[in-house]
């Protein structure tokens, strides 16, 4: 499996740029620049899912060190092959909170839209291909979406007048 932090992808710094963790197998992105990331404002990185001879480490053993780091994933591995779905529910698994943006074909629906896919709860089905933009859109809707949840007051229940 290979993985690819970029440049961008600073260890231990966390600023204001949302970091997203592309998970393509197509091999030209490993020469990528991702600068429609960059410019989107996006910090990136790469991994490009098992080969035939590894397994995910976050399969393997619970752990993933760009998941970790991640604000946000763009899953492209596909959700037909039993290997690329049991990524997806680790992920789901270990990383309820972070936002999956899951690419599904387009193709076999008629209206255009995502192909019927049963996807983890809280992934977003992207139609796939989609343009740049609505990459980007769909991947800062996640962000956006995810900070919003995390912002919200968690409310106690009492009685009222009760000092929580």
């Amino acid at each position: 499996m290979l993985q690819r932090t970029s440049p961008h992808w600073r260890s231990g710094h966390h600023g204001d740029r949302p970091r997203v963790l592309v998970e393509d197998p197509h091999g030209a992105l490993r020469d990528a620049d991702f600068s429609a990331f960059l410019n989107a404002g996006f910090e990136v990185a790469l991994c490009t899912g098992p080969d035939s001879e590894s397994e995910c480490p976050l399969v393997a053993s619970g752990e993933c060190g760009l998941v970790d780091a991640a604000d946000v994933v763009l899953f492209g591995l596909g959700t037909t092959d039993e290997r690329t779905r049991s990524i997806l529910r680790s992920l789901r698994q270990r990383f309820p909170e972070t936002p999956v943006v899951v690419e599904v074909p387009r193709t076999g629906n008629p209206a255009g839209g995502p192909a019927e896919a049963e996807l983890p709860d809280n992934c977003v089905a992207l139609a796939f291909p989609a343009s740049v933009e609505g990459q980007m859109r769909a991947l800062w809707d996640a962000v956006i979406a995810a900070r919003r949840r995390r912002a919200r007051p968690q409310r106690r229940r009492g009685r009222p007048g009760e000092v929580a």
